[in-house]
């Protein structure tokens, strides 16, 4: 009998983790969920908990749908750009890699204004614009280690049960929506 393939993920917990979970779990796969508590670990813990994986995706990051104050900005720097420092550094330490690293990142690398493509876009001179940028970096370190590196971005996730969508009904509901 042929053993589970493995997934590590950080954001297991989350909106769109819970979902994938799932779904992999529907498909015969085992999800390792990465949480907080294994990030405080130093980089050598963290990679011993990789060892084995076939898989890491990487979805951390504190919701984008607060106030950004100065002090969340940091968090959310902290919650993606330095998850993702720390999880690229793990992976050097690792004896056998896993076959592909997939993280995330969000719409908000594009300028909302011009035409764009993957390899020709011109990108968001603000906060999000980056802080993409910068996850995207940290992200595709693991790419110079000779890993396979694939990077989401994300637009707003709507979803009946969840997600962007949730926190926008009530408004509606109550007669204060627009067209």
């Amino acid at each position: 009998m042929e053993s589970r393939k493995l997934i590590a993920m950080t954001g297991a917990t989350g909106f769109i983790g819970t979902n994938m979970s799932r779904e992999f779990e529907n498909n015969g796969w085992k999800i390792i969920p990465l949480s907080r508590k294994d990030f405080a670990l130093p980089a050598e813990d963290l990679s011993a908990r990789l060892q084995g994986v076939d898989v890491v995706v990487n979805l951390a990051g504190a919701p984008l749908l607060k106030r950004w104050t100065e002090e969340y900005k940091k968090i959310l720097v902290e919650s993606r750009v330095a998850l993702t420092r720390k999880l690229v550094r793990a992976f050097k330490l690792l004896q056998k890699p896993p076959g592909v690293f997939f993280s995330t990142s969000a719409i908000g690398r594009y300028s909302p204004t011009g035409t764009h493509t993957e390899d020709d876009y011109i990108p968001a001179d603000d906060f999000l614009g980056h802080l993409t940028r910068d996850w995207e970096q940290e992200a595709l370190r693991a790419k110079e280690l000779g890993f396979r590196t694939v990077i989401f971005r994300f637009g707003v996730v709507l979803s009946k049960n969840g997600g962007a969508l949730a926190k926008m009904v009530p408004p509606f509901k109550l007669g204060l929506g627009g067209p």
